[in-house]
């Protein structure tokens, strides 16, 4: 079925997409013939196919917001987004395939390159290693005519050489057992620094075990000190606990026989009941012992508030 008479048959819904028939033929005939093939005409069919996609992403999103309404016009919504992805899909996949082409085609002359110059590296190496051979070759050539002239050397000189060879070997008897002497004074202090080190070691770890077993302790003791305060704190709110709980049984006994006395009475009988019941708690925390002091002076201020309204009221 053509494009154009699909989207008449859902005109409110392709009014909602914001796409017309007139602007998938623009975008088709823009995007007709592209060019890959200077930087500059590859950068501008970029722009073009970005431009597609991204009319082909605004559609997905509207599809979505669309949705959101009503599943049965959410349907709807999918069959027109489905057949102007389609529409645009049938434009944007030419026009990527054709730039697909494009940079496979690049990637394919990097590699060309790349493999031109490596070949280059390595034929460059081989002729600097056959020159390294030769330069070798060169030296063991001059070697060898050293050799020769050194051994000629040495047949002329072997009596002068042999006098000096008994000399240099008991030269080097007497050096060897100074070395010998030297090695064996070497030696020894080494199996000293050795054990001396070992005893290091060793002390080393009974420090950090001695360590440990103070920290331990050290830490047992805390413990079970800040046990005994939590003990202790939560001894002192069961006792706290009990004592309001008998001052509101006490008031509530007192409020049932205040209901019968005059009005006057029942409340200079509330605050000397309230102030016979005020008391500052014994709190360790000076901010919190603040607060306490403040609270109780501010109960304070309210009852001798409360006493001059009943004078007043005499």
């Amino acid at each position: 079925m053509d494009t154009a008479i699909e989207l008449h048959a859902e005109t409110e819904i392709v009014t909602a997409f914001g796409l017309t028939s007139d602007q998938l033929d623009a975008m088709r005939a823009e995007c007709t013939d592209l060019d890959w093939s200077t930087t500059k005409a590859y950068e501008a069919s970029s722009k073009v196919l970005a431009k597609v996609r991204d009319t082909r992403i605004a559609i997905e999103k509207r599809r979505k917001e669309l949705k959101a309404d009503a599943l049965e016009y959410g349907r709807r919504v999918d069959s027109v987004a489905k057949r102007l992805t389609d529409a645009v899909s049938a434009i944007e996949d030419p026009i990527q395939a054709a730039k697909n082409a494009v940079d496979s085609e690049k990637r394919r002359a990097k590699e060309e390159r790349e493999r031109k110059q490596q070949e280059e590296l390595a034929a460059k190496l081989r002729s600097e290693q056959e020159a390294e051979r030769q330069r070798l070759e060169a030296i063991r050539i001059e070697q060898e005519r050293i050799a020769q002239e050194q051994s000629e050397r040495e047949r002329a000189f072997r009596e002068e050489q042999e006098r000096a060879a008994r000399e240099q070997a008991e030269r080097e008897l007497e050096t060897r057992r100074k070395i010998d002497e030297e090695r064996a004074k070497i030696e020894l202090e080494r199996r000293e620094l050795e054990i001396a080190r070992k005893r290091a070691a060793d002390e080393e770890r009974e420090r950090q075990n001695r360590i440990r077993a103070e920290q331990a302790e050290r830490e047992r003791i805390e413990n079970e000190r800040l046990e005994a305060i939590a003990r202790a704190e939560r001894e002192k709110v069961e006792v706290e606990e009990r004592r309001v709980r008998s001052l509101q049984l006490e008031i509530e006994r007192k409020a049932l026989e205040e209901r019968l006395r005059p009005d006057r009475e029942k409340i200079e009988n509330f605050i000397d009941t309230i102030r016979g019941v005020m008391f500052t708690p014994d709190v360790e925390d000076n901010s919190l012992h603040s607060s306490v002091v403040e609270t109780i002076a501010g109960i304070y201020e309210l009852l001798t508030t409360l006493e001059r309204k009943v004078m007043l009221c005499d």
